[in-house]
């Protein structure tokens, strides 16, 4: 009902999606949900579903979702949580930071050992990493996605209009066009190329201040943590496909930035304004 023959035979997990890449791509936002829920809710309620999201993420056996995430959760994630998680004034460390240090640790082990088992049992999602360390090659897949992107390079090149303001769908030309670089700079031009990233920036900006004025054992800090975590995380992710475009998964991301936004304006601005009349009221003649 969802997916191509080809996927069930290989294994790969897809539904409800058309695709193993877009169900990878939804599973790394729960990844990192779970993550900052066992992080500042619940260490023994969420580490099991943490886990389970974790292996979701890897049935699919998405190449360029999983490169992706390991940048993000290993890279990213640590310089965001250690900047909220150190206070350098009152010279305090969140208990938050050091479990997180710990399950770092845990989850870079886990995944040594068990590197034998996934290079046996994944070799579709595993084969493609072990050639390129091994000769270099980045796979048909990857040289693909490169062209498409040169493509879109060079038909910009073209016109001063086209590179503004782009091809439009111009399925003739590039029908399936995967990589939202691509994707964006193909149909869009450099404006909705700009468009697209401050818009996406603009929500993490969001998430950040938020954040920033929120108290770690607020029952919503954890939600705008993961948020946070995946908008920083999606601009890796979607080298290999224009995932935030595609049916299902579209809805979902732009609900979130839609979230993001509103909770932005309600808590710096109606809150804000609510607190200053509530601050500055005249008093009653009672």
């Amino acid at each position: 009902m969802y997916t191509g023959l080809n996927n069930i035979e290989s294994g790969r997990v897809s539904t409800p999606f058309s695709n193993p890449y877009d169900y990878a791509f939804f599973m790394t936002f729960f990844v990192y949900y779970f993550f900052s829920k066992l992080l500042f809710s619940s260490f023994s309620r969420y580490i099991i579903v943490f886990l389970l999201s974790l292996i979701m993420l890897i049935l699919p056996q998405s190449r360029s979702v999983v490169a992706g995430f390991i940048v993000g959760f290993f890279v990213i994630t640590p310089m965001v949580l250690t900047y909220f998680g150190l206070n350098i004034k009152q010279n305090k460390i969140r208990v938050s930071l050091l479990l997180y240090y710990f399950c770092f640790i845990v989850l870079v082990l886990v995944l040594l050992f068990s590197l034998p088992y996934l290079l046996e049992n994944f070799s579709y999602l595993t084969g493609q990493f072990v050639r390129f360390f091994e000769n270099g090659d980045i796979g048909n897949s990857a040289g693909h996605r490169l062209n498409q992107f040169l493509f879109a390079i060079d038909r910009a090149n073209s016109s001063l209009i086209i590179f503004l303001f782009g091809n439009g769908p111009s399925k003739g030309e590039m029908a399936l066009v995967e990589s939202i670089y691509s994707y964006l700079l193909f149909r869009y031009g450099l404006m909705g190329f700009l468009c697209y990233f401050f818009i996406l920036f603009l929500s993490a900006y969001q998430c950040f201040r938020i954040l920033k004025s929120m108290n770690a054992k607020n029952t919503d800090y954890a939600f705008f943590m993961a948020v946070l975590l995946w908008l920083l995380t999606v601009p890796l992710l979607s080298i290999g496909n224009n995932f935030t475009e595609q049916v299902r998964l579209s809805f979902f991301y732009y609900t979130l930035l839609g979230l993001v936004g509103g909770y932005y304006q309600f808590y710096f601005r109606v809150s804000k304004n609510e607190n200053y009349l509530r601050n500055n009221a005249v008093p009653s003649s009672k």
